[in-house]
């Protein structure tokens, strides 16, 4: 579970380094240039979308095993 959290965090920022690299040395962020460098700013975007799909999967499966009882005991 931490490392799913870490994994966000990673993808997002080298995601954003990879487009001020862009920015700076390749005359900014196009259709073009999203796949120029170690990182493609593509990447990290796939990764933050499948990362979302795993939180939405999670969140599914603890609704239906503790029945929403989970939620209620969180808010009140």
């Amino acid at each position: 579970m931490c490392l799913q959290g870490l994994l966000k965090d990673v993808s997002l920022w080298t995601a954003v380094l990879q487009v001020e690299y862009l920015a700076v040395y390749e005359g900014g962020t196009n259709m073009k240039t999203m796949a120029v460098g170690e990182f493609p700013v593509y990447a990290g975007l796939l990764m933050l979308v499948v990362d979302c799909i795993l939180y939405l999967l999670l969140a599914v499966y603890f609704n239906t095993a503790f029945g929403g009882l989970l939620i209620v005991q969180l808010f009140v």
